[in-house]
């Protein structure tokens, strides 16, 4: 429906010939904010042109940017004369003061021009949004009307408008909560308050303290005194030396209110929320959009009467002719650091894998998930498999639906696990004789369908003897007896295969999407599941001889040397016999102490409250809590639990609303979350496919550092240039831009800003399945 009112706000305003005004909304008691709209960017989505079914398309007829005549004068607009407020009494207020901030709110294909540079680039048409903030110099009064009159010159399509002060109502952009929902067991309910006014600064609510916070019930209209406004921290630099919030923040929790409902958090003389549930499932929905943001990344699903459609086009060999030429080309290969220092990343460069053809071609070679926008595999992927799969280890098959709307939905298996096995089995797909190989490249082009298999390596065949024995133990959890014997025997024939080679390569790292890891660590991993897949204790004894763990408060994830951080869930919580008392003791201590120190203790220092890792980078919506989700699983302390609890839930609720631009951080069309404010435009697949939005699930980068300077698809500072103040005074939470262009901000990469919320919302799904 969203999508529709678009258009037939389109039609309705194609004649206007001022800025639109989109609405008044009420800061607080003491300020206004009035949004204005230039124009915005109309997408085609009707499945039919030159885009239709292509996903991501560069073409002009892809979408088209609507204006609604001549832009806001933004001069006009800051000058305090241009407002008159008028209230029921008849009495007028000018503005004491009037602040601005504009934001670039869409930008579409317009043409190629050669004449740019040396290799030229497109031309983007482009579309603004203006938010206006009037300080009032008294205070609007509770259930008051007023009316805004607004000069000519301004060029707002609407002179004159009426509003009510009510803070149950009228909701504040300064109120941050998850906009989903929460959980209805005893557990943080955690909401902000703060704002940023763009050239007016950071909203100063320290008047505020101690005003009452209200929890509104939408349907019986009762008000719940819940707590009130209290100071929490200065803003400052977090996570990646960011400023997410550029402002104090202020708590408005409201922790012990457990009672189900739909619900606005409102606080007193500030006015109230967007709309949330409290549910005993509450975290039901996250996981299933989030697990569906991984079936719309798969590579080859021929599933055309799947709505939204799969991506397309499919590269299986025996349905559309793609030709898979093994090479012998590889990263440990004394040609790669030449070739890569030639074109960058060699699997985006198929021509490059030409010198190194066998002559053989492998007619499997299909499956499994993409890397970004790209259509290559690599063996850093794989990382995706355990982060799906940990939560339903963790909670013993807890997360057991069958009905996400996958393609297996309804086969009897839970579906995350089937969404791993399409990984696995893609792998196990690239074997070359007894050898596995190292990745994929991407095609020389979608219509020109030739890729390139990498050489076989022992760090592959670890990795896919770790990926075989971790879906095995979740099916044997599962109770899936013929499944769980092969994948263990796949396990087995990898793990044999690299243990017999001249050179295992143990000391050799592969990338995981966020660190490193291991030879070592991969053949530590997969023995820790063999072990308890076979009882044969050769295994155990390999695990602790591999363990880096060997003293209490171990470093068990070191993202430049090593990681085993899924290599110690198996013993932790394994169904054999513990031989190695001490070190299972070892290892228990070291998680807690890493989830504590990397993660879960950033909860009491940051002003946003974020538990992520520190080493999230550029990819602010990542959302990395692996090592708390173990913890809290394993720990017995109540204190140590509640800590862990907490930090869960308060990342959670980032990623669903409670962040500066209060959205939820990924793509929800076509699911039960469509509605709420989320991600609507970003480099991904779902495009003038006949169903409207993208496909859901994605979490884009959210980065604004410059990747590619020469070209605008690189340059995220180009977005931000068209919006005011300068980026470097904005919040880094509120500059995200729907875009589709901008692939080194919106674009995403499963590995990257995607598996750790599947783990984050499985695992909370899991273990509150108790309390319904």
């Amino acid at each position: 429906m969203r999508y529709l009112s678009t258009i037939i706000l389109f039609f309705s305003f194609v004649f206007c010939d001022s800025a639109k005004l989109v609405e008044i909304k009420i800061l607080d008691n003491e300020y206004l904010v009035i949004h204005f709209k230039d124009g915005d960017v109309i997408r085609r989505d009707d499945g039919t042109g030159n885009c239709a079914f292509m996903g991501h398309c560069h073409h002009p007829d892809g979408s088209r940017a609507v204006y609604y005549g001549e832009a806001l004068d933004t001069i006009s607009a800051v000058n305090r004369n241009g407002w008159r407020l008028v209230t029921e009494n008849r009495d007028e207020i000018f503005p004491s003061d009037v602040y601005r901030k504009t934001k670039l709110n869409g930008m579409t294909l317009s043409r190629w021009d050669e004449e740019i540079n040396s290799e030229g680039d497109w031309i983007y048409d482009i579309t603004r949004e203006h938010y206006i903030y009037l300080k009032l110099p008294v205070a609007l009064e509770q259930g008051k009307k007023y009316i805004l009159n607004i000069n000519a010159d301004i060029n707002s399509n609407i002179n004159s408008e009426e509003f009510t002060f009510d803070v149950f109502n009228s909701r504040s952009e300064a109120v941050h909560t998850n906009i989903w929902g929460y959980s209805n067991t005893k557990s943080v309910k955690a909401a902000d308050l703060y704002h940023w006014m763009g050239d007016g600064g950071a909203r100063d609510y320290s008047n505020f303290e101690g005003n009452p916070v209200y929890v509104y019930d939408i349907k019986t209209k009762e008000k719940h005194r819940v707590g009130e406004v209290s100071f929490w921290q200065p803003g400052s630099q977090e996570s990646g030396l960011y400023n997410f919030t550029n402002s104090d923040v202020w708590n408005v929790d409201f922790t012990g209110f457990n009672t189900p409902g739909k619900y606005r958090l409102v606080v007193d003389g500030i006015g109230c929320s967007e709309d949330f549930k409290i549910s005993p499932d509450v975290y039901k929905d996250p996981f299933r959009v989030s697990t569906l943001g991984f079936f719309y990344m798969r590579l080859g699903q021929n599933s055309p009467d799947i709505n939204p459609r799969p991506r397309e086009p499919l590269f299986i060999p025996e349905l559309d002719g793609t030709k898979v030429f093994i090479s012998e080309l590889d990263p440990y290969h004394s040609d790669w650091n030449e070739i890569k220092n030639k074109v960058g990343d060699p699997w985006d460069h198929p021509q490059e894998y030409e010198p190194y053809k066998t002559g053989r071609t492998n007619e499997n070679a299909w499956g499994g998930h993409s890397d970004a926008y790209d259509w290559d595999k690599r063996l850093q992927h794989v990382s995706i498999i355990y982060d799906m799969l940990l939560p339903y280890i963790l909670t013993k098959g807890a997360i057991a639906d069958d009905n996400t709307g996958i393609a297996e939905s309804g086969n009897g298996i839970p579906d995350i696990l089937d969404e791993a096995r399409y990984e696995v089995d893609a792998w196990l797909r690239l074997r070359d004789g007894a050898g596995y190989a190292h990745g994929l490249t991407c095609p020389y082009s979608e219509s020109d369908k030739v890729k390139f298999q990498g050489g076989t390596t022992a760090v592959a065949a670890w990795a896919n003897a770790l990926n075989c024995a971790m879906l095995a133990e979740a099916f044997r959890i599962s109770g899936q007896e013929e499944p769980m014997a092969e994948y263990t025997d796949s396990s087995l024939v990898a793990f044999n295969y690299a243990n017999n080679l001249a050179d295992p390569m143990l000391d050799l790292s592969n990338s995981d999407g966020i660190g490193q890891i291991r030879g070592r660590d991969y053949k530590m991993m997969a023995a820790a599941y063999l072990y308890n897949l076979t009882g044969d204790t050769r295994f155990e004894d390999i695990m602790i001889k591999e363990s880096v763990v060997t003293e209490p408060g171990w470093e068990i994830v070191n993202l430049n040397k090593h990681n085993q951080l899924y290599g110690i869930v198996p013993y932790l919580f394994s169904n054999r016999k513990i031989n190695y008392p001490e070190l299972y003791e070892d290892m228990k201590m070291s998680v807690i102490r890493e989830a504590k120190k990397t993660e879960a203790g950033h909860i009491l220092e940051r002003p946003s409250r974020r538990a992520n890792s520190e080493d999230a980078g550029y990819f602010h919506a990542a959302q990395n809590v692996q090592s708390t989700i173990i913890a809290h699983a394993i720990s017995e302390n109540p204190d140590d639990r509640e800590l862990f609890l907490n930090a869960l839930i308060l990342e959670a609720d980032w990623g669903l609303g409670r962040n500066p631009a209060n959205m939820i951080q990924m793509t929800t069309a076509s699911t039960n979350m469509e509605g709420k404010r989320s991600v609507e435009a970003a480099y991904t697949s779902g495009y003038n496919d006949g169903t409207p939005g993208l496909h859901p699930g994605h979490t884009p980068y959210w980065n604004m550092n410059d990747w590619a300077p020469g070209r605008i698809m690189g340059r995220p500072s180009w977005l931000a240039s068209h919006g005011y103040p300068e980026q470097s005074k904005w919040p880094v939470g509120e500059l995200f831009f729907e875009t589709d262009y901008v692939w080194s901000h919106t674009e995403f990469t499963p590995q990257q800003t995607m598996r750790g919320k599947q783990a984050l919302y499985g695992y909370l799904y899991g273990i509150m399945q108790d309390s319904y």
